[in-house]
């Protein structure tokens, strides 16, 4: 078999892993649930059956770049996740922050800018020196601006606010209850008790992101303010950390889900130019960075051939 390298994206919703050769062909792919340790109690399962069924292929895997959500911004999560990975994957590996994959895909460790929102938010530039800067990324209960549970919180308390009398919003109210389920008018209960009662409430609150999109695209008022409140947040963070790396206006990639909407992504377009498509995903990125690691030189066409595998992979059955 050939020499094989392995690549994890770890998400606070889904977590990817490949198995790839310098050619980029896949010799193994699996998707699975969120490891996120500061919001599932059940990272630690999640992690262990997705990485279980690569054990027959250790002897092959020359060495592992895994994406971590978290990684590198709280000691003790840091610490705890380091040792599980060791005891899941005994295996030549390195850690790293799932952000900083999405940026080495992105530009193939070149200088960049990328943004990532996806439940959270965060944006990670390198400057052409080889300098990093983030900014964003702190969490939900305090930071995030412009991801999926940023702006599914924020849908909420619009809701609330009109079914009080704060807003003049009742379309936006409306959908957003029965998009929750409800079609009475017992409101209170309903909006509280469908928090209360998320068994992962970061993650299904971030769901919320998908109707606030479909309303902007309809033309309701207050979700296109959400979703250009969200383009505006994410925004700050890109110059701020572009302007820490002394390279404002360099070339920058949307990542994560909330780049689905085609909203935000023309609001980010306008205030920051055309974005850069990633030239690798970012479980390509942590591919793409152990393959450096472990000294092979992929193929010339490794990119063309990975995207189109990884496709296939992890196409919609």
């Amino acid at each position: 078999m050939d020499t094989l390298v392995l690549g994890l994206d770890g998400g606070g919703t889904k977590t990817q892993l490949v198995v790839a050769n310098a050619d980029g062909c896949i010799e193994f792919a699996a998707a699975g649930a969120g490891i996120n340790p500061m919001d599932n109690s059940k990272w630690r399962e999640n992690l262990r059956e997705l990485l279980r069924p690569v054990s027959p292929l250790h002897s092959s895997i020359r060495f592992a770049v895994l994406g971590l959500p978290g990684h590198g911004e709280i000691r003790t999560v840091t610490d705890t996740m380091e040792k599980a990975v060791a005891e899941y994957l005994p295996i030549p590996h390195r850690n790293e922050n799932d952000v900083r994959i999405a940026l080495d895909g992105a530009f193939l460790n070149g200088p960049g800018t990328v943004v990532l929102a996806g439940t959270g938010a965060m944006v990670l530039a390198k400057g052409s020196d080889g300098r990093i800067a983030r900014a964003g990324g702190w969490g939900e209960i305090f930071s995030d601006e412009g991801g999926a549970y940023w702006i599914g919180q924020l849908a909420l308390r619009k809701a609330s606010q009109a079914l009080d009398g704060r807003l003049d919003a009742s379309a936006f109210a409306t959908a957003l209850l029965s998009e929750i389920g409800s079609h009475g008018r017992d409101w209170h209960d309903t909006m509280m008790g469908w928090c209360l009662s998320r068994k992962h409430q970061r993650s299904e609150i971030a769901t919320l992101a998908r109707l606030v999109d479909r309303l902007a695209e309809q033309g309701d008022k207050t979700a296109v303010t959400i979703m250009t409140a969200a383009a505006a947040e994410l925004t700050s963070q890109l110059k701020t950390a572009q302007r820490l790396v002394g390279h404002i206006g360099q070339a920058w990639s949307p990542a994560g889900s909330v780049f689905d909407s085609s909203t935000i992504l023309d609001h980010m377009t306008r205030m920051n130019g055309p974005c850069q498509p990633a030239i690798l995903t970012p479980v390509g990125g942590a591919v793409w960075g152990a393959l450096q690691t472990a000294g092979i030189q992929p193929k010339d066409t490794f990119v063309e051939t990975f995207t189109a595998d990884l496709a296939r992979a992890f196409a919609p059955q």
